[in-house]
């Protein structure tokens, strides 16, 4: 893990599924990734015509996307926050990638406690 990383717990809901994962939180990264297995169990992978290579920080690095997802639900660190058009990578080790895009949309804010969202979805009864 590099500095610009940190872990955080985020629930991811399609339907009926739910799924925790522990998430790498990167600075770094333009965009929000999860695993083609994760998708795969959440029920939610919509294919791409054509799959994408996507170079990562890492030298000489691709992911390859297959796809996108879009959770009914995600809790960040307990909290839930709005909604994300997440990528699907066919290669992916990690379970998910967030990325500043997400970053930026949940107001994360880095602490001594671990990120948290500071932009919250208003629940409507």
């Amino acid at each position: 893990m590099r500095d610009e990383e940190v872990l955080a717990k985020v629930t991811l809901v399609k339907g009926v599924e739910a799924v925790n994962v522990t998430a790498i939180v990167d600075t770094g990264a333009d965009v929000s990734i999860i695993s083609r297995r994760l998708a795969e169990k959440l029920g939610c992978l919509i294919e791409l015509e054509e799959v994408e290579e996507v170079e990562t920080a890492k030298k000489g690095v691709t992911v390859r996307i297959v796809g996108y997802c879009i959770p009914s639900r995600i809790m960040f660190q307990g909290e839930r926050v709005p909604l994300a058009l997440l990528y699907v990578a066919e290669d992916l080790i990690e379970d998910m990638i967030v990325g500043r895009h997400e970053i930026d949309l949940w107001g994360v804010v880095f602490t001594r406690e671990g990120p948290r969202a500071t932009r919250r979805v208003l629940r409507v009864i």
